[in-house]
């Protein structure tokens, strides 16, 4: 197959800031995970993030030849999806972990507690366990094994 061409990329990317992409649908989201994260706006957020994960292996299979253009979408892309998941994270760190795969464990309960804190920088509040404001050890420790495994084969 021929390599696509510029004007290709460029209608793609329309495309997808006119669907998925659109601004205003993306702040919306993050307004309603800000404001609580209801079961639907959770559920909006999973679905935007396997959308841009699929819209993101396109860009990088198809569009290999022009990498200057695609190399600054894709990390702008991966830093409004990892804001996304950090918001959701604060929202419901259950229903975030059960997406995941990993199990709601103390580590977990205390980095829920530090991304709480980060997401309303600078005025974070005394939300630690023990009402102190959260360490940033829990991140530091090794992720729990169940964290990236592979699904057994069926």
């Amino acid at each position: 197959a021929p390599r696509p061409q510029f004007a290709q990329l460029h209608a793609e990317l329309r495309s997808w800031e006119e669907s998925l992409g659109e601004p205003a649908s993306t702040l919306r989201l993050s307004a309603d995970l800000e404001a609580g994260g209801t079961a639907a706006a959770l559920a909006r957020e999973e679905a935007w993030q396997q959308g841009s994960a699929t819209f993101l292996r396109r860009l990088e299979i198809a569009y290999v030849g022009f990498e200057d253009v695609v190399c600054p979408l894709q990390l702008a892309l991966y830093e409004v999806k990892h804001g996304l998941r950090l918001q959701a994270m604060a929202a419901s760190p259950t229903v975030v972990a059960a997406q995941d795969g990993t199990a709601a464990t103390d580590v977990a309960r205390h980095a829920y507690a530090l991304v709480t804190s980060l997401l309303r920088f600078p005025a974070a509040g005394r939300d630690g366990p023990d009402g102190r404001l959260p360490r940033l050890e829990p991140l530091l420790l090794p992720l729990p094994s169940c964290v990236g495994a592979q699904p057994a084969p069926a």
